[in-house]
Protein backbone atom coordinates (compact mmCIF):
# COMPACT_ATOMS: atom_id res chain seq x y z
CA UNK A 1 0.00 0.00 0.00
CA UNK A 2 2.91 2.11 0.83
CA UNK A 3 4.25 1.72 -2.43
CA UNK A 4 1.22 2.60 -4.45
CA UNK A 5 1.08 6.14 -2.24
CA UNK A 6 4.14 6.37 -3.63
CA UNK A 7 3.84 5.98 -6.70
CA UNK A 8 0.49 7.82 -6.78
CA UNK A 9 2.66 10.73 -5.03
CA UNK A 10 5.36 10.49 -8.16
CA UNK A 11 2.87 11.35 -10.57
CA UNK A 12 2.43 14.63 -9.08
CA UNK A 13 6.12 15.54 -8.75
CA UNK A 14 7.78 17.73 -10.98
CA UNK A 15 10.29 15.53 -12.88
CA UNK A 16 12.68 17.47 -15.01
CA UNK A 17 15.05 19.70 -12.96
CA UNK A 18 15.14 23.28 -14.30
CA UNK A 19 17.94 25.31 -13.67
CA UNK A 20 15.92 28.99 -13.35
CA UNK A 21 14.42 29.23 -10.46
CA UNK A 22 11.72 31.24 -11.96
CA UNK A 23 11.17 28.62 -14.65
CA UNK A 24 11.00 25.53 -12.06
CA UNK A 25 8.72 27.99 -10.32
CA UNK A 26 6.25 28.35 -13.27
CA UNK A 27 6.58 24.59 -13.69
CA UNK A 28 5.56 23.70 -10.70
CA UNK A 29 2.42 26.09 -10.38
CA UNK A 30 1.45 24.55 -13.77
CA UNK A 31 1.87 21.29 -13.01
CA UNK A 32 -0.27 21.93 -9.99
CA UNK A 33 -3.00 23.65 -12.04
CA UNK A 34 -3.17 20.93 -14.30
CA UNK A 35 -3.49 18.38 -12.19
CA UNK A 36 -6.44 20.09 -10.31
CA UNK A 37 -8.24 20.80 -13.82
CA UNK A 38 -8.15 17.51 -14.18
CA UNK A 39 -9.68 15.96 -10.93
CA UNK A 40 -12.42 18.97 -11.34
CA UNK A 41 -12.73 17.78 -14.61
CA UNK A 42 -13.44 14.23 -13.92
CA UNK A 43 -15.98 15.31 -10.43
CA UNK A 44 -18.09 17.80 -12.59
CA UNK A 45 -18.39 14.96 -15.90
CA UNK A 46 -20.81 12.53 -14.31
CA UNK A 47 -22.44 15.53 -12.60
CA UNK A 48 -22.60 17.31 -16.32
CA UNK A 49 -24.32 13.87 -17.78
CA UNK A 50 -26.74 13.66 -15.65
CA UNK A 51 -27.79 17.73 -15.03
CA UNK A 52 -27.39 18.85 -18.84
CA UNK A 53 -29.93 17.84 -21.21
CA UNK A 54 -30.64 18.15 -24.76
CA UNK A 55 -27.76 18.75 -27.49
CA UNK A 56 -25.64 20.18 -25.46
CA UNK A 57 -24.92 16.91 -23.12
CA UNK A 58 -22.93 15.00 -25.89
CA UNK A 59 -21.40 18.28 -26.87
CA UNK A 60 -20.05 18.82 -23.23
CA UNK A 61 -18.76 15.06 -22.65
CA UNK A 62 -16.78 15.27 -25.38
CA UNK A 63 -15.52 18.95 -24.66
CA UNK A 64 -14.72 17.85 -20.81
CA UNK A 65 -12.69 15.01 -22.48
CA UNK A 66 -10.67 16.36 -24.65
CA UNK A 67 -9.90 18.79 -22.02
CA UNK A 68 -8.66 16.41 -20.10
CA UNK A 69 -6.60 14.68 -22.54
CA UNK A 70 -4.99 18.13 -23.54
CA UNK A 71 -4.14 18.38 -19.23
CA UNK A 72 -2.53 15.50 -19.67
CA UNK A 73 -0.26 16.62 -22.72
CA UNK A 74 0.89 19.98 -21.04
CA UNK A 75 1.61 18.09 -17.81
CA UNK A 76 3.69 15.66 -19.96
CA UNK A 77 5.47 18.85 -21.78
CA UNK A 78 6.35 19.99 -18.20
CA UNK A 79 8.23 16.68 -17.32
CA UNK A 80 9.79 16.68 -20.11
CA UNK A 81 11.52 20.24 -19.63
CA UNK A 82 9.35 22.06 -22.56
CA UNK A 83 8.34 24.97 -20.62
CA UNK A 84 7.06 27.57 -23.57
CA UNK A 85 5.06 25.20 -25.43
CA UNK A 86 3.48 23.63 -21.68
CA UNK A 87 2.82 27.48 -20.92
CA UNK A 88 1.44 28.44 -24.27
CA UNK A 89 -0.94 24.63 -24.38
CA UNK A 90 -2.01 26.40 -20.70
CA UNK A 91 -3.03 29.71 -21.74
CA UNK A 92 -4.78 28.28 -25.39
CA UNK A 93 -6.77 25.98 -23.40
CA UNK A 94 -7.88 28.16 -20.78
CA UNK A 95 -8.65 30.58 -23.54
CA UNK A 96 -10.37 28.40 -25.78
CA UNK A 97 -12.76 27.02 -22.79
CA UNK A 98 -13.49 30.45 -21.57
CA UNK A 99 -14.35 31.70 -25.19
CA UNK A 100 -16.32 28.46 -25.76
CA UNK A 101 -18.15 28.93 -22.31
CA UNK A 102 -19.21 32.31 -23.12
CA UNK A 103 -20.08 32.27 -26.78
CA UNK A 104 -22.43 29.27 -25.27
CA UNK A 105 -23.93 31.57 -22.42
CA UNK A 106 -23.22 34.83 -23.91
CA UNK A 107 -23.93 36.45 -20.11
CA UNK A 108 -22.44 40.01 -19.95
CA UNK A 109 -21.59 38.71 -16.21
CA UNK A 110 -19.65 36.07 -17.40
CA UNK A 111 -16.69 38.69 -19.42
CA UNK A 112 -15.10 38.57 -16.02
CA UNK A 113 -13.76 34.66 -16.84
CA UNK A 114 -11.55 36.38 -19.31
CA UNK A 115 -9.46 37.48 -16.90
CA UNK A 116 -8.38 33.93 -16.21
CA UNK A 117 -6.35 33.71 -19.64
CA UNK A 118 -5.01 37.47 -19.02
CA UNK A 119 -4.12 36.68 -15.86
CA UNK A 120 -1.83 33.14 -17.15
CA UNK A 121 -0.35 35.08 -19.99
CA UNK A 122 0.75 37.89 -17.65
CA UNK A 123 2.27 35.36 -15.25
CA UNK A 124 3.67 32.49 -17.42
CA UNK A 125 4.65 35.00 -20.86
CA UNK A 126 5.53 38.21 -20.42
CA UNK A 127 4.09 41.59 -21.39
CA UNK A 128 3.83 41.12 -25.21
CA UNK A 129 2.14 37.88 -24.50
CA UNK A 130 -0.77 39.64 -22.00
CA UNK A 131 -1.22 42.35 -24.74
CA UNK A 132 -1.94 39.44 -27.54
CA UNK A 133 -4.24 37.29 -25.49
CA UNK A 134 -6.41 40.97 -24.29
CA UNK A 135 -6.32 41.29 -28.31
CA UNK A 136 -7.82 37.92 -28.72
CA UNK A 137 -10.30 38.14 -26.07
CA UNK A 138 -11.97 41.12 -27.25
CA UNK A 139 -12.30 39.10 -31.06
CA UNK A 140 -13.72 36.27 -28.36
CA UNK A 141 -16.07 38.91 -27.30
CA UNK A 142 -17.04 40.35 -30.80
CA UNK A 143 -17.74 36.67 -32.37
CA UNK A 144 -19.69 35.27 -29.65
CA UNK A 145 -22.12 38.43 -29.73
CA UNK A 146 -22.29 37.98 -33.20
CA UNK A 147 -22.56 34.43 -33.10
CA UNK A 148 -25.48 35.31 -30.41
CA UNK A 149 -27.32 37.28 -32.59
CA UNK A 150 -27.74 34.92 -35.41
CA UNK A 151 -28.74 32.72 -32.73
CA UNK A 152 -26.49 29.92 -33.56
CA UNK A 153 -26.58 27.96 -29.80
CA UNK A 154 -30.74 28.10 -30.26
CA UNK A 155 -32.19 28.64 -26.56
CA UNK A 156 -30.27 25.84 -23.98
CA UNK A 157 -28.96 28.47 -22.71
CA UNK A 158 -27.84 29.12 -18.67
CA UNK A 159 -30.08 31.76 -16.91
CA UNK A 160 -29.64 35.15 -17.48
CA UNK A 161 -27.17 37.13 -15.38
CA UNK A 162 -29.90 38.19 -12.58
CA UNK A 163 -30.26 34.62 -11.43
CA UNK A 164 -27.88 32.98 -8.65
CA UNK A 165 -26.29 30.84 -11.48
CA UNK A 166 -24.92 33.87 -12.46
CA UNK A 167 -23.17 35.14 -9.04
CA UNK A 168 -21.97 32.03 -8.46
CA UNK A 169 -20.44 31.22 -11.57
CA UNK A 170 -18.78 35.18 -10.36
CA UNK A 171 -17.34 33.54 -7.33
CA UNK A 172 -16.05 30.97 -8.70
CA UNK A 173 -14.33 32.79 -11.67
CA UNK A 174 -12.69 35.01 -8.97
CA UNK A 175 -11.60 32.27 -7.03
CA UNK A 176 -9.88 30.82 -9.88
CA UNK A 177 -8.43 34.50 -10.29
CA UNK A 178 -6.98 34.54 -7.13
CA UNK A 179 -5.82 30.82 -7.15
CA UNK A 180 -3.49 31.66 -10.61
CA UNK A 181 -2.71 34.63 -8.93
CA UNK A 182 -1.34 33.13 -5.37
CA UNK A 183 -0.21 30.06 -7.40
CA UNK A 184 2.28 32.24 -9.61
CA UNK A 185 2.56 35.85 -8.86
CA UNK A 186 2.97 35.02 -4.98
CA UNK A 187 5.51 32.19 -5.51
CA UNK A 188 7.58 34.55 -7.85
CA UNK A 189 7.25 37.42 -5.12
CA UNK A 190 8.58 35.03 -2.48
CA UNK A 191 11.21 33.86 -5.08
CA UNK A 192 12.02 37.61 -5.64
CA UNK A 193 12.84 38.20 -2.09
CA UNK A 194 14.93 34.97 -1.47
CA UNK A 195 17.28 36.56 -4.47
CA UNK A 196 17.33 40.24 -3.01
CA UNK A 197 18.26 38.25 0.14
CA UNK A 198 20.99 35.90 -1.59
CA UNK A 199 22.34 39.19 -3.30
CA UNK A 200 22.58 41.08 -0.20
CA UNK A 201 24.50 37.80 1.22
CA UNK A 202 26.79 37.65 -1.68
CA UNK A 203 27.37 41.42 -1.68
CA UNK A 204 28.60 41.29 1.71
CA UNK A 205 30.72 37.86 0.83
CA UNK A 206 32.29 40.12 -1.67
CA UNK A 207 33.00 42.59 0.87
CA UNK A 208 34.39 40.11 3.78
CA UNK A 209 36.70 38.38 0.81
CA UNK A 210 37.93 41.62 -0.32
CA UNK A 211 38.72 42.89 3.17
CA UNK A 212 40.72 39.14 4.64
CA UNK A 213 42.49 39.27 1.10
CA UNK A 214 44.63 42.18 1.83
CA UNK A 215 45.39 41.19 5.38
CA UNK A 216 49.09 39.77 6.09
CA UNK A 217 48.59 38.50 9.56
CA UNK A 218 47.27 35.06 10.51
CA UNK A 219 45.34 36.40 13.38
CA UNK A 220 44.18 39.68 12.33
CA UNK A 221 42.58 37.21 9.24
CA UNK A 222 40.89 35.38 11.44
CA UNK A 223 39.61 37.71 14.00
CA UNK A 224 38.13 40.25 11.04
CA UNK A 225 36.81 36.89 9.37
CA UNK A 226 34.80 35.15 12.22
CA UNK A 227 33.74 39.13 12.91
CA UNK A 228 32.56 40.01 9.43
CA UNK A 229 30.76 36.61 8.76
CA UNK A 230 28.41 37.48 11.89
CA UNK A 231 28.32 40.69 11.86
CA UNK A 232 27.51 41.46 8.27
CA UNK A 233 25.67 37.74 7.32
CA UNK A 234 23.57 37.99 11.11
CA UNK A 235 24.89 35.26 12.67
CA UNK A 236 25.33 35.06 16.62
CA UNK A 237 28.48 33.05 17.02
CA UNK A 238 31.47 32.60 14.37
CA UNK A 239 34.56 30.32 15.07
CA UNK A 240 37.39 29.41 13.24
CA UNK A 241 39.67 25.97 14.19
CA UNK A 242 43.04 25.43 12.76
CA UNK A 243 44.85 22.07 12.22
CA UNK A 244 48.43 21.95 13.69
CA UNK A 245 50.18 19.91 11.03
CA UNK A 246 52.65 18.37 13.79
CA UNK A 247 50.12 17.00 16.55
CA UNK A 248 47.05 17.22 14.46
CA UNK A 249 45.29 19.03 17.00
CA UNK A 250 42.28 21.42 16.59
CA UNK A 251 43.22 25.02 18.17
CA UNK A 252 40.86 27.55 18.03
CA UNK A 253 42.47 30.57 17.05
CA UNK A 254 39.43 32.93 16.62
CA UNK A 255 35.80 33.58 18.11
CA UNK A 256 33.41 36.11 18.85
CA UNK A 257 33.21 35.18 22.36
CA UNK A 258 35.09 36.40 25.09
CA UNK A 259 36.22 33.18 26.00
CA UNK A 260 38.18 33.01 22.68
CA UNK A 261 40.62 36.01 23.50
CA UNK A 262 42.70 33.63 25.63
CA UNK A 263 45.99 32.56 23.80
CA UNK A 264 48.61 30.50 23.97
CA UNK A 265 48.52 27.64 26.56
CA UNK A 266 44.88 28.82 27.29
CA UNK A 267 43.93 28.23 23.91
CA UNK A 268 41.43 25.37 23.60
CA UNK A 269 42.46 22.58 21.71
CA UNK A 270 40.55 19.22 20.88
CA UNK A 271 42.53 15.97 20.59
CA UNK A 272 42.61 13.74 16.81
CA UNK A 273 40.22 11.31 19.26
CA UNK A 274 37.74 13.27 21.17
CA UNK A 275 34.63 12.53 19.67
CA UNK A 276 33.51 16.10 18.93
CA UNK A 277 32.09 17.13 15.39
CA UNK A 278 34.81 19.05 14.81
CA UNK A 279 37.08 16.19 14.66
CA UNK A 280 34.55 14.42 12.05
CA UNK A 281 34.27 17.13 9.97
CA UNK A 282 38.07 17.11 9.79
CA UNK A 283 37.98 12.96 9.13
CA UNK A 284 35.23 12.89 6.60
CA UNK A 285 35.70 16.22 5.16
CA UNK A 286 31.95 16.87 5.04
CA UNK A 287 29.68 20.00 5.75
CA UNK A 288 27.97 19.09 8.59
CA UNK A 289 24.40 20.88 9.43
CA UNK A 290 22.96 20.88 13.01
CA UNK A 291 19.78 21.68 14.73
CA UNK A 292 18.45 22.03 18.12
CA UNK A 293 16.11 18.62 17.30
CA UNK A 294 19.34 16.84 16.82
CA UNK A 295 20.40 14.31 20.14
CA UNK A 296 22.53 16.31 22.86
CA UNK A 297 25.21 14.31 22.03
CA UNK A 298 25.94 15.76 18.58
CA UNK A 299 25.27 19.35 20.09
CA UNK A 300 27.97 19.70 22.29
CA UNK A 301 29.38 22.82 20.56
CA UNK A 302 26.00 24.57 20.75
CA UNK A 303 25.64 27.72 22.90
CA UNK A 304 23.32 28.46 25.12
CA UNK A 305 19.63 29.29 23.05
CA UNK A 306 21.34 28.06 19.65
CA UNK A 307 18.80 26.59 17.19
CA UNK A 308 21.13 25.67 14.22
CA UNK A 309 24.86 25.09 13.64
CA UNK A 310 27.06 24.23 10.84
CA UNK A 311 30.72 23.38 10.62
CA UNK A 312 32.33 22.97 7.19
CA UNK A 313 36.06 22.62 6.36
CA UNK A 314 38.25 25.12 5.67
CA UNK A 315 40.07 23.01 2.44
CA UNK A 316 43.03 24.15 0.02
CA UNK A 317 42.92 21.45 -2.60
CA UNK A 318 43.18 18.17 -0.99
CA UNK A 319 44.69 19.57 2.55
CA UNK A 320 42.16 20.51 5.79
CA UNK A 321 43.33 23.38 7.38
CA UNK A 322 41.23 23.88 9.74
CA UNK A 323 36.75 24.13 10.73
CA UNK A 324 34.52 27.37 10.52
CA UNK A 325 31.94 26.41 12.55
CA UNK A 326 28.48 29.16 12.23
CA UNK A 327 25.42 29.07 14.84
CA UNK A 328 22.50 30.92 14.58
CA UNK A 329 20.04 32.10 17.25
CA UNK A 330 16.82 32.13 14.67
CA UNK A 331 14.64 29.54 15.11
CA UNK A 332 14.53 28.57 10.78
CA UNK A 333 17.84 26.12 10.14
CA UNK A 334 20.38 27.54 8.10
CA UNK A 335 19.07 27.31 3.83
CA UNK A 336 20.60 25.68 1.19
CA UNK A 337 21.09 29.66 -0.27
CA UNK A 338 23.08 30.08 2.75
CA UNK A 339 25.39 27.20 2.92
CA UNK A 340 26.43 28.52 -0.63
CA UNK A 341 27.64 31.71 0.49
CA UNK A 342 29.50 29.84 3.55
CA UNK A 343 30.91 27.57 1.49
CA UNK A 344 32.44 30.50 -1.07
CA UNK A 345 33.48 32.33 2.21
CA UNK A 346 34.92 28.87 3.71
CA UNK A 347 37.11 28.32 0.09
CA UNK A 348 38.56 32.21 0.25
CA UNK A 349 39.01 31.88 4.11
CA UNK A 350 40.79 28.82 2.96
CA UNK A 351 42.67 30.27 0.42
CA UNK A 352 43.54 33.45 2.15
CA UNK A 353 45.32 31.21 5.51
CA UNK A 354 47.14 29.62 2.95
CA UNK A 355 48.49 33.21 1.37
CA UNK A 356 49.41 33.95 4.61
CA UNK A 357 51.49 31.50 5.73
CA UNK A 358 52.93 31.08 2.39
CA UNK A 359 53.96 35.28 2.89
CA UNK A 360 54.99 34.26 6.87
CA UNK A 361 57.64 31.41 5.27
CA UNK A 362 58.36 33.90 2.79
CA UNK A 363 59.12 36.63 5.27
CA UNK A 364 61.06 34.26 7.66
CA UNK A 365 63.06 32.83 4.09
CA UNK A 366 64.07 36.33 3.56
CA UNK A 367 64.97 37.63 6.82
CA UNK A 368 67.34 34.20 6.76
CA UNK A 369 68.71 34.94 3.40
CA UNK A 370 69.70 38.43 4.70
CA UNK A 371 71.40 37.21 7.84
CA UNK A 372 73.17 34.64 5.43
CA UNK A 373 74.48 37.25 3.28
CA UNK A 374 75.44 39.25 6.33
CA UNK A 375 77.41 36.43 7.41
CA UNK A 376 78.79 35.63 4.19
CA UNK A 377 79.55 39.78 3.60
CA UNK A 378 81.17 39.67 7.15
CA UNK A 379 83.10 36.48 6.62
CA UNK A 380 84.27 37.81 2.33
CA UNK A 381 85.60 40.76 5.10
CA UNK A 382 87.26 38.19 7.31
CA UNK A 383 88.90 36.17 4.44
CA UNK A 384 89.95 39.89 2.91
CA UNK A 385 91.45 40.83 6.13
CA UNK A 386 93.56 37.38 5.97
CA UNK A 387 94.57 37.24 2.21
CA UNK A 388 95.97 40.96 3.26
CA UNK A 389 97.77 39.97 6.35
CA UNK A 390 98.91 36.72 4.74
CA UNK A 391 100.03 38.57 1.34
CA UNK A 392 101.83 41.38 3.19
CA UNK A 393 103.51 38.73 5.55
CA UNK A 394 104.33 37.20 2.35
CA UNK A 395 106.09 40.04 0.74
CA UNK A 396 107.64 41.75 3.47
CA UNK A 397 109.49 38.06 4.00
CA UNK A 398 110.02 38.25 0.40
CA UNK A 399 111.86 41.90 0.50
CA UNK A 400 113.50 41.64 3.59
CA UNK A 401 114.77 38.19 2.03
CA UNK A 402 116.24 40.57 -0.86
CA UNK A 403 119.11 43.39 -0.13
CA UNK A 404 116.86 46.11 -0.15
CA UNK A 405 113.51 46.64 1.75
CA UNK A 406 112.43 49.21 -1.14
CA UNK A 407 112.92 48.76 -4.61
CA UNK A 408 112.41 51.82 -6.85
CA UNK A 409 113.17 52.74 -10.07
CA UNK A 410 113.17 56.46 -12.25
CA UNK A 411 112.15 56.89 -15.50
CA UNK A 412 113.29 60.29 -16.40
CA UNK A 413 114.51 61.58 -20.36
CA UNK A 414 114.06 57.42 -21.44
CA UNK A 415 116.41 56.71 -18.80
CA UNK A 416 115.49 53.92 -16.20
CA UNK A 417 117.66 54.25 -12.90
CA UNK A 418 117.33 52.59 -9.65
CA UNK A 419 116.06 54.66 -6.40
CA UNK A 420 114.90 54.51 -3.00
CA UNK A 421 114.11 58.28 -2.47
CA UNK A 422 110.78 58.90 -1.38
CA UNK A 423 108.90 62.07 -2.91
CA UNK A 424 105.40 63.55 -1.54
CA UNK A 425 103.80 61.94 -4.22
CA UNK A 426 105.46 58.37 -3.34
CA UNK A 427 104.26 58.58 0.04
CA UNK A 428 101.03 59.89 -0.58
CA UNK A 429 100.18 57.37 -2.60
CA UNK A 430 101.10 54.41 0.27
CA UNK A 431 98.38 56.00 2.09
CA UNK A 432 95.68 55.87 -0.76
CA UNK A 433 93.08 53.29 -2.30
CA UNK A 434 92.74 54.85 -5.56
CA UNK A 435 94.72 57.25 -8.12
CA UNK A 436 94.90 60.60 -7.20
CA UNK A 437 95.80 64.23 -8.94
CA UNK A 438 97.28 66.78 -7.15
CA UNK A 439 99.61 69.86 -7.80
CA UNK A 440 103.31 70.36 -6.46
CA UNK A 441 104.23 73.87 -7.57
CA UNK A 442 104.16 74.15 -11.37
CA UNK A 443 103.99 70.44 -11.39
CA UNK A 444 101.31 68.06 -11.74
CA UNK A 445 101.55 64.86 -9.80
CA UNK A 446 99.21 62.22 -10.46
CA UNK A 447 99.89 58.88 -7.74
CA UNK A 448 98.67 55.35 -8.29
CA UNK A 449 99.04 52.99 -5.74
CA UNK A 450 100.13 48.88 -6.49
CA UNK A 451 97.70 46.97 -5.00
CA UNK A 452 97.31 43.40 -4.97
CA UNK A 453 94.80 41.09 -3.01
CA UNK A 454 94.11 44.13 -0.70
CA UNK A 455 98.16 44.65 -0.02
CA UNK A 456 99.63 47.76 -0.74
CA UNK A 457 102.92 46.53 -2.55
CA UNK A 458 103.95 50.31 -3.80
CA UNK A 459 103.12 53.10 -5.63
CA UNK A 460 103.81 54.72 -9.18
CA UNK A 461 104.21 58.39 -9.44
CA UNK A 462 103.68 60.35 -12.91
CA UNK A 463 104.46 64.31 -13.00
CA UNK A 464 104.23 66.46 -16.10
CA UNK A 465 103.74 70.29 -15.96
CA UNK A 466 100.68 72.32 -15.14
CA UNK A 467 99.28 73.27 -18.28
CA UNK A 468 98.66 69.74 -19.05
CA UNK A 469 95.48 68.50 -18.20
CA UNK A 470 95.09 64.81 -17.40
CA UNK A 471 91.41 63.62 -18.11
CA UNK A 472 89.30 60.87 -16.22
CA UNK A 473 90.18 58.55 -19.09
CA UNK A 474 94.00 58.86 -18.55
CA UNK A 475 93.74 58.29 -14.48
CA UNK A 476 91.50 55.22 -15.51
CA UNK A 477 94.00 54.02 -17.80
CA UNK A 478 96.75 54.85 -15.28
CA UNK A 479 94.47 52.45 -12.43
CA UNK A 480 94.61 49.83 -15.02
CA UNK A 481 98.22 49.62 -15.51
CA UNK A 482 98.85 49.40 -11.96
CA UNK A 483 96.36 46.40 -11.93
CA UNK A 484 98.16 44.71 -14.39
CA UNK A 485 101.77 45.55 -12.79
CA UNK A 486 100.28 44.12 -9.14
CA UNK A 487 99.34 40.86 -10.79
CA UNK A 488 102.83 40.66 -12.16
CA UNK A 489 104.99 41.55 -9.29
CA UNK A 490 102.64 38.78 -7.48
CA UNK A 491 103.56 36.71 -9.85
CA UNK A 492 107.05 36.71 -9.80
CA UNK A 493 107.05 36.58 -6.50
CA UNK A 494 105.25 33.38 -6.34
CA UNK A 495 107.93 32.37 -9.66
CA UNK A 496 110.61 33.06 -7.64
CA UNK A 497 109.32 31.36 -4.03
CA UNK A 498 108.49 28.22 -6.09
CA UNK A 499 112.10 28.15 -7.54
CA UNK A 500 113.62 28.71 -4.28
CA UNK A 501 111.56 25.65 -2.81
CA UNK A 502 112.37 23.41 -5.59
CA UNK A 503 116.29 24.03 -5.58
CA UNK A 504 115.87 23.15 -1.69
CA UNK A 505 113.66 20.19 -2.40
CA UNK A 506 116.37 19.27 -4.93
CA UNK A 507 119.28 20.27 -2.94
CA UNK A 508 117.30 18.13 0.45
CA UNK A 509 117.08 15.07 -2.34
CA UNK A 510 120.54 15.41 -3.10
CA UNK A 511 121.75 15.21 0.74
CA UNK A 512 119.13 12.07 1.19
CA UNK A 513 120.45 9.97 -1.18
CA UNK A 514 123.60 10.89 -0.93
CA UNK A 515 123.34 9.83 2.92
CA UNK A 516 121.99 6.75 2.19
CA UNK A 517 124.27 5.22 -0.11
CA UNK A 518 126.52 4.96 3.56
CA UNK A 519 126.84 2.38 5.33
CA UNK A 520 129.01 3.03 8.12
CA UNK A 521 127.81 5.78 10.97
CA UNK A 522 131.19 7.40 11.31
CA UNK A 523 131.39 8.00 7.84
CA UNK A 524 127.46 8.61 7.33
CA UNK A 525 127.92 11.05 10.16
CA UNK A 526 130.57 12.91 8.44
CA UNK A 527 128.85 13.04 5.13
CA UNK A 528 125.95 14.71 7.14
CA UNK A 529 128.21 17.42 8.64
CA UNK A 530 130.15 18.32 5.51
CA UNK A 531 126.58 18.18 3.56
CA UNK A 532 124.86 20.57 6.35
CA UNK A 533 127.66 22.76 6.12
CA UNK A 534 127.68 23.25 2.13
CA UNK A 535 123.71 23.55 1.91
CA UNK A 536 123.72 25.96 4.85
CA UNK A 537 126.67 27.98 4.43
CA UNK A 538 127.39 27.69 8.15
CA UNK A 539 131.35 28.03 9.12
CA UNK A 540 131.26 25.32 11.50
CA UNK A 541 129.13 22.32 12.17
CA UNK A 542 128.49 20.16 15.17
CA UNK A 543 126.53 16.84 15.19
CA UNK A 544 125.87 14.69 18.58
CA UNK A 545 124.21 11.04 19.02
CA UNK A 546 122.57 10.60 22.27
CA UNK A 547 118.72 9.71 24.08
CA UNK A 548 117.53 12.84 26.25
CA UNK A 549 117.58 12.07 30.31
CA UNK A 550 113.65 13.36 29.94
CA UNK A 551 110.49 13.27 27.60
CA UNK A 552 111.05 16.21 25.55
CA UNK A 553 108.38 14.82 22.72
CA UNK A 554 105.54 17.10 23.44
CA UNK A 555 108.09 19.92 23.36
CA UNK A 556 108.62 19.08 19.70
CA UNK A 557 105.22 19.02 18.88
CA UNK A 558 104.76 22.64 20.48
CA UNK A 559 107.71 23.76 18.80
CA UNK A 560 106.86 21.87 15.45
CA UNK A 561 103.13 23.64 15.82
CA UNK A 562 104.74 27.16 16.19
CA UNK A 563 107.16 26.58 13.59
CA UNK A 564 104.39 25.73 10.93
Amino acid sequence: MSQLFAELRSLFRLHYLYVDPYDALRARGILAMSWAFVGLLVLYLPIDIVTVSGSLRVATAVGLTLTGFFLLVIIALVNRGELLNASLGFIILLYALVSGFYAISHNPPYLLQFSIPIIASGVLLNRRGMLVMLGLVILAVIGSTALASMNVFGSDTPPDGNSIYSVISGIVILIGDGIMLIVFAGGQRILQRRNLMLTRELRSSTSITQTIAGIQSLDDLLTQAVTLIRDQLNYYHVRIFLLEEKSHLLVLRAGTTLSVALGGSQQRRIAPDDPSILNEVVRSGQILRLSAADPESRRGEFLTAMRSEICMPLRRENIILGVLDVQSANSETITDQDLEVLSALAAQIAIAIQNTRLFSELQNTRKERQQLTELLRQAGREIDQLNREVSGRAWTRYLEGRSDNVIGYDLKQGVTTGSTQMTLGLEHGLDIAVPELFMEGDEQILSVPIISRGQVLGVMEFRTDADRTWNKRSIELAHVISQRLALALDNIRLFEQSQIIASREQTASQIAANLQTKTDLDILVTAAAEAFRDALGASRTSIRLGTPTENIGEKIANNGSHLS
